[in-house]
């Protein structure tokens, strides 16, 4: 039997996630399933090792920061606008900065982690299963095994476990651990692994600004010939997100006075189908 038959014949589920209980490997079959794993090494494969992969999901290290304006602030920025802001807006433009400040300190982990992980625990497991079974094998300690066995059985009582022989099937269900291991280490190292993709949080802001924007009929444009327009002074846009910015962690701010709108005109070529991603989330650790 070869090692994928082996593992086809222990493995072939009968719901998700559940292993054939009336399919048993052989002790030769089974070494050549923990063998075949144990000579792949190190499980974090090779055909990928030369690029940083990321993890598809993501979490932040500190809480998410927030967007700070007061009345002064506001009437500056109406100012740019040369209109009022209501408090609806006001809400509007306050929700979408946050968003963006939230998921901006979000951070995708290196994979490699994730695959040390699922090799700590399958080379565990191995070593574990082979100290359940050694008493197997005849030698002259099998007597002294034997009777330490029995005495284990004797006090190990769980209810999911309702073999006569519960070190035996300890050892079973350690065999079914490790090919699970295997088939993760698989799916990990394939190339077609989904990855958390890199999206400008920033970009997205400033669409997400012209759009809300531009609902309420308020100055969007962008120019970026103010040394040739006969005020001399930023677009009134650019003015405003330039003032908008100030209000939060300097951290997260884009452009100088000069490439400002330049940002601001990049920012609005992105396609939005680069928006469109599902990315996992954890709460902030506080």
């Amino acid at each position: 039997m070869t090692m994928m038959e082996a593992r086809a014949a222990y493995c072939e589920p009968r719901a998700e996630g559940e292993c054939r209980a009336d399919t048993r490997l052989t002790t030769a079959d089974t070494h050549a399933v923990l063998i075949s794993v144990d000579l792949r090494g190190d499980l974090a494969g090779t055909s990928m090792a030369q690029r940083k992969r990321t993890l598809p999901i993501g979490s932040a290290g500190e809480p998410p920061p927030k967007v700070q304006i007061d009345d002064a602030q506001w009437l500056r920025l109406e100012k740019t606008l040369e209109s009022t802001i209501s408090s609806k807006l006001r809400v509007q433009l306050v929700d979408a900065t946050n968003q963006f400040l939230h998921f901006a300190t979000f951070k995708a982990e290196p994979i490699a982690g994730s695959i040390q992980r699922i090799k700590s625990v399958s080379d565990a497991a191995i070593k574990f299963r082979q100290a359940l079974i050694e008493a197997e094998g005849g030698d002259a300690k099998f007597d002294t095994r034997l009777f330490a066995d029995r005495l284990i059985q004797k006090h190990f009582h769980d209810p999911r476990i309702k073999d006569r022989n519960k070190i035996r099937k300890l050892a079973d269900i350690m065999t079914s651990f490790v090919v699970a291991c295997a088939k993760a280490n698989t799916e990990i190292d394939d190339v077609t692994f989904a990855e958390r993709r890199s999206v400008d949080g920033w970009q997205t802001w400033i669409r997400r600004l012209t759009e809300i924007l531009d609902r309420h009929k308020l100055p969007t444009s962008a120019r970026k010939d103010r040394d040739k327009n006969k005020t001399g002074k930023a677009s009134p846009f650019v003015s405003f997100v330039k003032l908008f910015q100030e209000c939060f962690d300097e951290r997260f701010r884009r452009g100088t006075p000069s490439s400002l709108a330049e940002a601001i005109t990049l920012a609005r070529r992105v396609p939005k189908s680069h928006e469109k991603q599902v990315i996992k989330t954890r709460k902030p650790k506080v």
